[in-house]
Parts: C-alpha cells; sequence; structure tokens
C-alpha cells in the first residue's frame, strides 16, 4: 500500500545547508511530492542563546509502514550530519514523521500524529504550504483551521525565507 505521508524538518545549525540535504536524501528514498517554503522561528523554551529554527514541511509517497518509516527517517537524519545532542543544544537536522495517511498510531516513540501539529505555528505554517486542507485525523480539523486558532502569540515571529535553492 503506497501511504500519503508529512513531515517536519528542522535545524538551527546551519540550517539552509541541513535542510537542502534532507530535502536531497528524502528526494532520494521517496516520491517527494511538495516541499514548503523554509520558515525561520525563534527556538520554543529554549535558552535565548539559542540560534533561530529554520522550519519546512514535505509530502512524500511511500510504501514503508509507518514504524519502519520512522526508523528510515531517523537514518537519514544521522545521514543528513545529524549528532546526537542534548534536547535544547542546537541540531544539524530534526526529522519528524507527522502524519501517515489517516493514521492514529500510539506506540513507544512513534505518535501520529505527531503531538506538535495543533500546538506549534512552526510546524502548521510550513504544512499549510503544501496541506492546508489535511486533516487532523482525531481533531477532525484541517492544518489551516488549526493555525488560524492559534494565537497572535503563537504565531508572531514566523520569517518567511522562500523556497530553497538548489
Amino acid at each position: 500500500m503506497i501511504h500519503t505521508v508529512y513531515l517536519s524538518l528542522g535545524s538551527n545549525r546551519d540550517p539552509l545547508k541541513h535542510l537542502q540535504r534532507a530535502v536531497d536524501l528524502l528526494r532520494r528514498d521517496f516520491d517527494l511530492v511538495a516541499v514548503s517554503h523554509a520558515w525561520r522561528t525563534a527556538p520554543v523554551d529554549a535558552d535565548p542563546q539559542t540560534p533561530d529554527f529554520v522550519n519546512m514541511a514535505v509530502a512524500l509517497r511511500c510504501a514503508l509502514e509507518p514504524a519502519d518509516l520512522y526508523l528510515h527517517l531517523k537514518a537519514l537524519e544521522a545521514e543528513a550530519g545529524r549528532v546526537p545532542r542534548p534536547r535544547h543544544e542546537p541540531h544539524e537536522i530534526d526529522i519528524d514523521l507527522l502524519a501517515c495517511d489517516a493514521c492514529v498510531i500510539d506506540e513507544g516513540r512513534l505518535h501520529l500524529p505527531h503531538r506538535s501539529i495543533p500546538r506549534h505555528a512552526y510546524v502548521l505554517r510550513p504544512l499549510c504550504d503544501i496541506a492546508p486542507s489535511w486533516r487532523h485525523p482525531t481533531l477532525q480539523t484541517s492544518a489551516r483551521d488549526l493555525l488560524d486558532r492559534l494565537s497572535p502569540r503563537e504565531r508572531e515571529g514566523l520569517l518567511d525565507l522562500g523556497p530553497l535553492v538548489a
């Protein structure tokens, strides 16, 4: 079975380089359907000295089941240059599995849809670039409506950097 999958990509350590590398690897391994603009955001719940993040979303099609896809994405993070670091230190690349079709999974480290979707503009804004009508399977609300429900304070500070150039 071919799945439609949405991913969130983020970096705050040489972000444009690492995001481009991640997109290239995803394109190599999957049928990449859409890539959002890059969006600069301040880090959430981090030291004020932490560099800003650049975040994106991608849509792809693949035959891997969610658990296997999750493991594959972790391997791609390493291949794209991710080095294990404490949670609030700058990261080369994060690739988060946001959603796979209308799957609802809560097993170990795999949570679909990803728990950050309804809470963070840095996830929702790029997702709205590529799939504004995507519906959260448990909230029964579109990505656009979820973004619109965030307070102005939660949406402030997003800067559209445009598409990656490569």
